[in-house]
């Protein structure tokens, strides 16, 4: 008597062998060197697990190799959502000296709290953050303005907390929460956002540029740590408006394309997103002039290791960030 695997064992086989194929691909490249970056791994594949539930049968249905399955696999790999949005929360200070914030408080935390409470802003914090190898968990808040001085604060759950429970009235046990995702090596990002602004929305890429703001960083947290990225940044925009031209016909982002990087401020910040947040990172248009091209190669090669710079110095730690103002 023949006796033959049945077809579902070899279906879960499949998959197996599609799954082992990715775990030896990231053990072997160093992605996972440790038991806390193979819980991350499982983790990830959780996730993806659910992600493949969306997927339509028609296109299940045509998979009938190993090495399909692997692509397809990969695949919802690669659109996992490590990007999760937690509960929405109030946690201002309004005084006396808030009195007309207040009367304004009640329409702008509903407009805050549907923007990021919206499946649209969720699909892009999934698309924007697909590049970084840190799970992102934002926590979306309605605040007033801060000074600028405090519109970033990073804080290290494992040393101290009493930076962030001064700054908000937020629940304990929410506190207890962000932290022990801190803990585990996630990054927590508390959005600070007091109204939604035409052309300053915080949506995930705005929130990244935040975190680069030249007018809240020449002595700010995150400046130091990319002062020499951000500084040459300037210095090429100085350049690009000295030699009379257009942001929009050196720098390839979308925003600089429409024509809405018209500021100088904000070519470091747009160009940091474009490097960490998209598919090749930082790209550009040669001029012809010396002085701007010079400074377009030095930055590319300044920018080489700044997706693992920036992943390290958001991972393990709650960040509050402001994007309440359009500067």
């Amino acid at each position: 008597m023949r006796v033959g695997a049945s077809p579902e064992y070899m279906g879960q086989e499949q998959i197996r062998q599609a799954l082992q194929s990715i775990l030896e691909d990231r053990v072997s490249s160093g992605r996972i060197r440790t038991q806390k970056d193979l819980d991350a791994f499982w983790s990830t594949i959780d996730k993806a697990a659910l992600a493949l539930r969306s997927v339509p049968f028609k296109i299940l249905s045509k998979v009938m190799t190993v090495k399909e399955v692997r692509e397809l696999v990969r695949e919802v790999l690669a659109e996992a959502p490590l990007a999760d949005i937690h509960p929405f929360q109030d946690v201002s200070r309004l005084g006396d000296e808030y009195e007309d914030v207040t009367k304004e408080k009640d329409k702008n935390i509903q407009q805050v709290k549907k923007f990021h409470g919206s499946s649209k802003f969720r699909d892009d914090a999934i698309k924007s953050y697909r590049f970084l190898n840190v799970p992102i968990h934002i926590v979306p808040a309605w605040n007033v303005p801060t000074d600028p001085g405090d519109r970033i604060v990073l804080v290290d759950p494992t040393k101290n907390l009493d930076g962030l429970e001064n700054s908000l009235d937020m629940d304990p046990e929410v506190v207890s929460k962000l932290a022990d995702l801190a803990k585990r090596g996630d990054a927590v990002w508390i959005v600070q956002s007091s109204s939604l602004m035409k052309g300053n929305l915080p949506t995930p890429w705005m929130i990244v540029h935040a975190m680069f703001d030249d007018n809240a960083y020449h002595s700010g947290q995150v400046y130091k740590i990319f002062h020499e990225e951000l500084d040459l940044a300037f210095d090429l925009a100085d350049e690009i408006f000295g030699a009379d031209l257009n942001f929009g016909q050196v720098l390839t982002m979308k925003s600089a394309r429409d024509g809405n990087v018209v500021s100088e401020t904000d070519v470091g910040p747009e160009i940091l997103c474009q490097a960490l947040l998209t598919t090749h990172g930082f790209k550009y248009n040669l001029t012809g002039v010396a002085t701007v091209d010079d400074l377009l190669v030095q930055l590319d090669k300044k920018l080489a290791g700044v997706r693992k710079k920036f992943e390290n110095v958001i991972r393990g730690k709650i960040m509050l960030v402001d994007v309440s103002r359009g500067e």
